[in-house]
């Protein structure tokens, strides 16, 4: 079952809103699941999900997309992550996207190219190119090394 609230573990201050106002706020990836639940997908097809997201996923949402990928083994997800979240207390994050990669999950940080190809797709960015901003690349290296960190120590 997906947790609904705020991270169990720490105090997230990354929340959506939700679509209607009266709703607790949520974090992106309830919203995902939501969605790809509502889509009623054949159990005898495959499928591959590509997600865009600003954070790597907290160790709560982590969890619930790890049962999700368990329970729907005809589904691969592919995480493109901004930045990697750490909010988390006692490196719970850490253990939380390990278990997702575990079950699955191909977890990345976003290059240049996948904001750029984020932009083109899913923006509504009328006719204006992708603008990357100072330090983009390096970040976004420091970004990879730390979520590489994270997912090769667990291994070990």
């Amino acid at each position: 079952a997906l947790s609904p609230g705020p991270c169990s573990c720490c105090r997230c201050s990354a929340r959506n809103q939700g679509f209607d106002q009266l709703e607790e706020p949520r974090h992106a990836e309830f919203y995902f699941l939501e969605q790809i639940r509502s889509w009623n997908l054949d159990k005898n097809q495959r499928y591959r999900l590509t997600c865009f997201i600003s954070w790597s996923p907290c160790y709560t949402c982590a969890q619930n997309l790890t049962t999700f990928l368990k329970e729907n083994r005809h589904i691969s997800l592919h995480i493109f992550a901004s930045r990697v979240y750490t909010r988390d207390c006692f490196g719970c994050h850490q253990s939380g996207l390990c278990a997702l990669q575990a079950a699955g999950a191909r977890i990345t940080i976003m290059t240049f190219e996948d904001f750029e190809r984020c932009w083109e797709t899913f923006v509504d960015h009328q006719g204006k190119p992708f603008q990357p901003w100072e330090g983009l690349e390096v970040k976004s290296q420091e970004f990879c090394e730390e979520l590489q960190a994270i997912l090769t120590t667990q291994q070990n």
